[in-house]
């Protein structure tokens, strides 16, 4: 991590941003891999806010291909905090990082590669059908919300 930080003190977004976009890129892969193995979120955390950052550059326009790669490895850390969280909101922005890749991807990268991005996006579709599936059958919690709470008690009390 110290070269990785080290090469962004070096390589400045003002000075070289495409170099910048790449160290950004580079920190973010390790800190992606060290936070696969953490028991808590904060290296898959600093991997999202460095792809994010490594974007800022790496624009659609600008350098497609490396923007694709960028968006497949956001969509990775993503995916992997929306494991830990019992929500949806990080598997749905993995899922529209996926689906950016594959918009550059899906005709230039080799037919593995592509199959990858697609086993990780159809994974996170899944997940997120499942996890709003199980949500819409589970019942109300036992006493509702604090108003109808207060309102039951103010039932029980005219009675």
């Amino acid at each position: 991590m110290t070269a990785y930080r080290a090469a962004l003190q070096e390589y400045t977004r003002d000075r070289v941003p495409l170099q910048w976009a790449t160290a950004q890129m580079n920190l973010g892969n390790a800190l992606a891999r060290l936070g696969e193995g953490e028991n808590g979120t904060r290296g898959l955390e600093e991997a999202v806010a460095a792809y994010r950052a490594a974007l800022q550059e790496y624009t659609r326009d600008r350098v497609p291909l490396q923007w694709a790669t960028a968006q497949m490895n956001l969509g990775k850390a993503l995916q992997t905090l929306g494991k830990h969280e019992s929500g949806t909101a990080r598997l749905v922005e993995a899922l529209a990082a996926f689906d950016a890749c594959l918009m550059i991807t899906a005709s230039v990268w080799p037919p593995e590669q592509v199959n990858d991005v697609r086993a990780h996006r159809d994974e996170t579709r899944d997940e997120i059908k499942r996890r709003v599936s199980n949500s819409a059958r589970q019942p109300p919690p036992i006493g509702g919300n604090r108003k109808s709470r207060r309102a039951e008690r103010a039932k029980t009390r005219r009675k």
